[in-house]
């Protein structure tokens, strides 16, 4: 009984895991990564600084499109997030932006009317 308990843990651990993956779609670019879809509904979205051992170093446009979540971490690899990355994202109240963030599209938080305030990182002009 306690193999059986074990292997239903262990398969549950990488349902999970491959669901978490199957969140973002991505493409690849010199040995770095482009979010270029988000289809999850996670209230509190975190991209992180990299997955499977490369850098995601992007957010392309309309990436996050409708997306239904309120929080919103970006990791500190993303240095660039496209046009209307996260157009008519409704719901989001918070954006807490990766360090390295140096480029933010035009208009990439177009019609996201929940939105408080923001902090960009320095980097930014």
């Amino acid at each position: 009984m306690v193999r059986v308990t074990c292997c239903m843990a262990l398969l549950l651990v990488a349902l999970f895991t491959n669901s978490a993956k199957a969140q973002f779609t991505f493409t690849t670019n010199n040995g770095a990564l482009a979010v270029t879809h988000y289809a999850g509904t996670n209230g509190s979205v975190v991209v992180p600084d990299s997955t499977n051992g490369y850098p995601i170093t992007s957010i392309s446009g309309m990436a996050f499109y409708f997306a239904t979540m309120t929080n919103l971490t970006i990791g500190n690899n993303v240095a660039t997030i496209g046009s209307y990355a996260f157009m008519s994202c409704g719901n989001l109240t918070n954006v807490v932006f990766g360090s390295n963030v140096t480029v933010i599209g035009n208009n990439a938080f177009d019609n996201c009317h929940s939105l408080g305030g923001i902090t960009l990182p320095g980097g930014l002009d």
